[in-house]
């Protein structure tokens, strides 16, 4: 379908909508065109679904005022969708599918949004390219080695079969975050990783060596390594992915050193 005859029939959805009739049909009918849309013009896609959330959350305000639960829960549904159809290429918007059926008081990255975005954004650049290397430098206890494990589970994700690291002074830390981004993996409850990536599986773990592969059990590097500065790092990992380096410095004195 030519990108014309796309928009036209999207323009045409669009008049269908109407927050106050409780039809949802035009909503779903969005959701599954810009599916579409999304391989073959991603960034159209993108902002078509981005406008899509907005008339979906203003439906689900107008239902839920009206007393129409059943409605609005249909439209909650729909925003999760729209939601997943862009969250491979966001990251934001990775964030915000990723922990969407999680209790509000229980989330990482929603209550956190507000402070977190403009490092989101930061490691957004990395991934488009537009950045070689990115430096963050956050207070303690800001949330930045849990939105690393949300990082590298979105490239783990997108390129499953490409090598990453993550480094830390401590295999305390190093064993944390590997502990971290397995839950992320396989706790399908609290997390939507699965339904954000429905082709992508794990493979094989293994604890004590701190290695994770996704699709292929053979592959020549894994999906993820951590290991500590202390540990053997020669020819575990080629860093074909992404190399993080978190938390170097294991105190003052050695700072000071």
């Amino acid at each position: 379908m030519q990108s014309k005859d796309t928009d036209r029939i999207y323009e045409a959805i669009l008049a269908h909508m109407d927050p106050v009739s409780g039809d949802y049909g035009p909503y779903n009918d969005a959701a599954v065109l810009l599916k579409d849309m999304m391989i073959t013009s991603p960034q159209r896609g993108i902002r078509r679904a981005e406008d899509l959330r907005h008339r979906i959350e203003k439906a689900m305000a107008v239902q839920a005022d009206m007393h129409h639960y059943e409605v609005a829960e249909e439209l909650r549904r729909l925003l999760f969708t729209a939601y997943n159809l862009t969250a491979p290429y966001v990251f934001d918007d990775y964030c915000l599918a990723l922990e969407f059926d999680r209790p509000k008081e229980k989330q990482f990255y929603l209550p956190r949004r507000k402070v977190l975005k403009r490092f989101v954004d930061q490691l957004q650049k990395l991934e488009d390219g537009e950045l070689d290397e990115l430096f963050l430098s956050c207070p303690p206890r800001i949330g930045k080695t849990t939105l690393l494990m949300f990082y590298m589970t979105w490239l783990m994700g997108k390129y499953p079969e490409k090598s990453n690291l993550y480094s830390s002074y401590s295999d305390i830390i190093t064993n944390a975050f590997y502990q971290g981004v397995q839950e992320i993996l396989t706790d399908s409850d609290t997390y939507k990783w699965a339904l954000i990536f429905p082709g992508v599986r794990i493979a094989a773990t293994n604890a004590a060596e701190e290695t994770l592969r996704l699709n292929r059990k053979n592959m020549h590097y894994p999906t993820l390594t951590c290991r500590s500065l202390y540990g053997t790092l020669n020819g575990s990992c080629d860093c074909e992915g992404a190399l993080v380096s978190d938390d170097l410095i294991g105190g003052i004195e050695e700072a000071m050193n």
